[in-house]
């Protein structure tokens, strides 16, 4: 196999945007997981709540009139 070619970039810039480039990926899995996190507190709660089966039923929220209905 042939050696991978690697660039530094020295163009200032090019790095700037590079950083933001990661820092907005770094920034999007931390809002991924606290929405995670969120979601599953919503669900655990509701079903204890309204005495969701959620192991056994599927259920669609609509989140302008805030309702949870049944599939």
């Amino acid at each position: 196999m042939g050696e991978k070619k690697r660039i530094k970039i020295e163009d200032r810039d090019l790095q700037m945007l590079m950083d933001k480039m990661l820092g907005f990926r770094l920034l999007l899995e931390d809002l991924a997981l606290r929405r995670a996190e969120i979601a599953k507190t919503f669900w655990e709660k509701a079903a204890k709540l309204y005495n969701l089966d959620l192991e056994k039923k599927r259920y669609t929220i609509w989140y302008m009139t805030h309702e949870i209905e049944e599939e």
